[in-house]
């Protein structure tokens, strides 16, 4: 729900009916490239993003900057040289990506004006109106070709994604028309379009559709299409327990992403059905697996399920955020339930807090406290440890206590589970992290209430342990989805 920032200046069916993810797998990390990742603080925001150990580094890609000015009659708009284009600032964020040795995902958002369509819609809203299918192609194959490793000193981009919350009128329009779902017919187009351009640049690329906001809205300001409703709309599934399908259209992509913003805590679940907040990842989850037996889902890959913007406000730099402490335990345990409801990438949404305006609208959701005056003074918020070695600990009605966490390099590893005695930490059990560094099992603890921790090592000898987990569960905690309001 958050704007993404933008880095860059800026149908067929062709593939095999796809196969659902499994339900448990890897947890990759990652963050939204925002502005701290270009110009002086870049060195340090992808030190600090590899620090934390993420893998991922999303770059929103404004096509309205790469190419202002439409391309001539005549010349190649598949080009990646059509004089047109100024890539300048994406090859850098995408060069240092890979520098620092993360994967780019390059998100294609707001297309020109010359590109735009036409609607008669009065409907709020900024967002690109129907952009031309034409026009999208050429620009997907011009980029893909740029960054499809045949360029001399550029990378390859393997990740694509089209649009940035294709649900709201922020973004796309129209949404409705005479109350009916237009928008979702249209990024139907538009993502097969896409598809098949950032296939043919290269046979291992991958697109990523959806990226949706996690509410319906109508505030006079801007329009959102729920995104369940989006979702059913664009994948042709009906709104039942089991969904069934609707209609014989098909959707080409190969991961699913959403954006599960939420007015509570890592299990609290959207007041409107047709809206997918944390605690309705399941849902969406079973449509998504849904669409995709109905093969109204087509890709030659296993269709993954990534959350690929996600936060929360906390204390102190936004008063009515999340305390700090209770912050730590809920990034902990929104990685662990997105992984439970089967999300195999997480891009935190982001680096370090904004400047605070009371009024709302800046974010106070990173991982570092901003310092005003020097951001190499920023102090590190106890969620960051959260953030790179995730632990959760629940008890079970038997007494026991189930456990689940993730290395921070994601390595096998031999891991002690410990709690809190005193003033001492006593192993209680152990793990051994698979190769893709998760861990998981039951312990008896020796107290019912004190927090539980896992510390890299068999006998637990090493200095290396995740934050604190208590086993006493706080209440949920009402609040604004968004910060300050």
């Amino acid at each position: 729900m958050r704007r993404l920032f933008s880095i860059a200046a800026a149908i067929a069916v062709a593939g095999l009916a796809a196969q659902a993810a499994p339900a448990t797998g890897p947890l990759d990390t990652g963050f939204v490239a925002t502005p701290d990742f270009v110009g002086p603080n870049a060195d340090l925001a992808f030190t600090r993003a590899r620090a934390a150990r993420a893998s991922f580094i999303r770059i929103g890609a404004a096509w309205s900057q790469i190419a202002s000015k439409q391309p001539a009659p005549g010349s190649d708009a598949r080009d990646p040289a059509n004089p047109v284009y100024d890539w300048s600032v994406l090859d850098a964020t995408v060069a240092h990506t890979r520098a620092s040795k993360m994967t780019p995902i390059v998100d294609i958002v707001g297309a020109p004006q010359w590109a735009w369509g036409r609607t008669s819609s009065s409907e709020p809203g900024k967002g690109t109106i129907r952009p031309s299918l034409t026009a999208l192609a050429a620009f997907t194959a011009a980029m893909t070709e740029r960054y499809s490793g045949r360029t001399s000193g550029l990378p390859w981009v393997r990740y694509w994604e089209l649009w940035n919350e294709p649900n709201l009128s922020s973004y796309l329009r129209p949404q409705l028309e005479a109350g009916r779902v237009v928008s979702a017919s249209w990024y139907r187009a538009m993502t097969n379009v896409f598809y098949k351009a950032v296939h043919a640049a290269h046979g291992r690329n991958a697109v990523i559709a959806g990226g949706l906001s996690p509410f319906t809205v109508d505030n006079g300001s801007y329009v959102g299409v729920g995104p369940l409703r989006f979702m059913r709309e664009l994948l042709c599934m009906s709104a039942d327990d089991h969904p069934r399908p609707t209609c014989a259209r098909k959707t080409q992509f190969d991961i699913w992403a959403h954006h599960p913003y939420t007015s509570g805590g890592p299990t609290h679940s959207a007041a409107n059905p047709d809206d997918a907040s944390l605690g309705d990842l399941p849902e969406m989850k079973r449509l998504l697996d849904a669409a995709v037996r109905a093969q109204h889902v087509v890709s030659k890959q296993k269709v993954r399920f990534w959350v690929d913007e996600f936060s929360w406000d906390s204390q102190p730099g936004d008063p009515k955020g999340v305390p700090a402490r209770l912050h730590a335990r809920w990034v902990s345990e929104a990685l662990y339930r997105m992984w439970q409801s089967g999300v195999s990438m997480v891009t935190w949404f982001n680096l370090r807090d904004d400047s605070f305006d009371p009024g709302g609208g800046f974010c106070q959701c990173g991982l570092y406290e901003r310092n005003p005056l020097s951001m190499q003074k920023d102090p590190p918020k106890l969620s960051l440890e959260a953030f790179r070695f995730p632990f959760v600990a629940f008890t079970r009605k038997d007494g026991t206590v189930s456990f689940w966490g993730r290395t921070p390099d994601s390595n096998a590893l031999p891991l002690a589970v410990e709690q809190e005695v005193g003033s001492r930490w006593v192993i209680v059990g152990s793990a051994v992290a698979g190769k893709r560094g998760i861990f998981a099992g039951t312990v008896r603890p020796r107290s019912s209430t004190a927090p539980l921790r896992a510390r890299i090592g068999a006998t637990g000898s090493t200095d290396e342990a995740s934050v604190p987990f208590s086993l006493i569960q706080p209440p949920d905690l009402p609040l604004c989805a968004f910060g300050s309001c």
